[in-house]
């Protein structure tokens, strides 16, 4: 590929981030691509190329939602490092009792829209003590299993265990 073709591309992608104030998805240039018979993989590349410049000042937001994570390109102020401060809701409603909780009172979990389940722990803490109590057999043969595949794991840290009770332990009285 000549050489100009590709600058030709990285300016037309300068060009649109400076028209974006709020960045741009690999979407945002699904058009560049299709006019200059790009793939998408040569598009990241591109991209890649121009977050190198130091001078540019292009910046890479990772979003991560309920979709998975996804990637804005935005021109960032130049010699400082852009981090988006994400919105998050003081409270949330569990979709379980339907009471709106502080946002502490739910559980992290990374793929979530919020970074929270949608579930409180009371919930989530009563749903597993009943499926526990249900499937109480399963439960067992679940934790033996786990035991007997992680032996020398666990009677190390029950030597460990012991070691730190030891130390702390009083003195037994001698008579």
């Amino acid at each position: 590929m000549p050489r100009n073709t590709q600058l030709k591309r990285q300016l037309r992608i300068i060009c649109r981030l400076l028209g974006s104030p709020n960045g741009l998805p690999a979407e945002g240039f699904e058009d560049i691509r299709l006019e200059e018979h790009i793939t998408k993989k040569t598009l990241h590349r591109d991209l890649k190329a121009l977050e190198a410049v130091p001078e540019l000042g292009i910046v890479v937001l990772r979003v991560v939602n309920y979709q998975g994570t996804r990637r804005f390109w935005k021109l960032g102020p130049i010699g400082e490092v852009f981090k988006p401060t994400p919105y998050l809701p003081k409270t949330k409603r569990c979709r379980v009792c339907g009471e709106p909780k502080d946002i502490e009172q739910f559980y992290i979990m990374k793929s979530a829209n919020d970074g929270r389940r949608s579930a409180c722990t009371d919930c989530i803490t009563a749903y597993s003590k009943k499926y526990r109590l249900a499937h109480k057999e399963q439960v067992l043969a679940q934790k033996r299993r786990w035991n007997r595949r992680n032996r020398i794991r666990l009677n190390q840290k029950r030597r460990l265990d012991y070691r730190e009770q030891k130390l702390f332990r009083k003195p037994s009285k001698s008579v």
